[in-house]
């Protein structure tokens, strides 16, 4: 990833929606290029395009945060599980108190019950859950700050310095 990929990100990532074209006159380069780029970018999984929906819209009025304790020697099978689950939209391994957080969505109080007392303490490992429920969302937003990227791209920019290149410069020259 060079400065030419971090500064489609901080484009995509403040402005969006915004075109290839949009993108390309900012950057002073061709629409062609930026395409190519987007798509590297897409290919390995620095970004994706997906329409954020509002849950509440579709009906999914019930929402929870689950903390979920598991056995360590069956984390990794709990959690696999767990991500084929359709009301389950995070899933997490996390340090502290549980070994795995989810957030997850439901169509009524009824659902979410069921999910808590008859679909989780069904999964071997599982050693106790804690919800929180979500009373109302304040923001949801999955859009990052230039500030924000800008940060992290030092970063990466820093740790990639002290590491092989993914691609050597050929490849990524080709792109331009």
């Amino acid at each position: 990833m060079d400065s030419l990929d971090r500064q489609i990100l901080a484009l995509l990532g403040t402005a969006s929606p915004i075109s290839y074209v949009d993108i390309a006159a900012r950057l002073g380069t061709s629409e062609a290029t930026v395409r190519r780029r987007i798509r590297l970018l897409i290919d390995e999984g620095v970004i994706e395009f997906v329409a954020v929906i509002n849950p509440e819209k579709i009906g999914l009025h019930t929402q929870a945060v689950i903390g979920v304790n598991v056995d360590p020697a069956k984390v990794i099978d709990v959690a696999d599980a767990l991500s084929q689950l359709t009301q389950v939209k995070y899933l997490a391994y996390v340090t502290g108190r549980y070994a795995l957080i989810l957030t997850a969505y439901f169509t009524s109080e009824h659902a979410l019950f069921h999910f808590l007392t008859d679909t989780l303490p069904n999964y071997p490992g599982v050693q106790g859950i804690e919800t929180l429920r979500i009373l109302k969302t304040v923001k949801r937003s999955w859009r990052f700050r230039r500030d924000d990227t800008e940060e992290a791209f030092q970063k990466v920019t820093a740790e990639e310095q002290n590491e092989e290149p993914h691609r050597n410069s050929h490849e990524r020259n080709s792109t331009q």
